[in-house]
């Protein structure tokens, strides 16, 4: 075994102690683990990744890796675009309702107009500008 390899099996063999410690769904947490531990089976054993990609079609073991790195990084490009603009869209409707229940409570006045900042004009506290 080469150093090399002897350096990533320890950071694949650290992630995945680090990831089993995380508080998030246990599906997630065996899933990456399962790709984490083959990981450290093709870095242990590279030809292995070779005779797959022979299987597949393709001439390298890194090949393969590559190309599936690319598969799995758009995807996860396309997940995280899709949480953000659920999570953006929660945002929006707790600002609404928030809004709406300061309304329907008499709390309507917004802080500008209580003097409070939020417009930031000659009366702000932050206002730098001529009179």
């Amino acid at each position: 075994m080469h150093i090399g390899q002897f350096l990533i099996l320890c950071f694949l063999f650290l992630l995945m102690l680090y990831i089993l410690r995380l508080k998030n769904l246990t599906s997630i947490r065996i899933l990456i683990v399962l790709l984490l531990g083959l990981g450290m089976l093709f870095v242990f054993m590279p030809e292995l990744t070779t005779k797959l990609a022979n299987m597949v079609g393709f001439g390298r073991g890194a090949d393969l890796i590559l190309y599936l790195l690319v598969i799995f990084n758009l995807y996860y490009f396309v997940y995280t675009l899709g949480e953000q603009n659920r999570l953006l869209k929660m945002v929006t409707l707790a600002a609404r309702e928030i809004a709406i229940l300061k309304a329907q409570a008499g709390e309507g006045e917004s802080l500008a107009e209580k003097g409070q900042g939020g417009d930031d004009g000659p009366e702000g506290r932050w206002y730098h500008g001529a009179a």
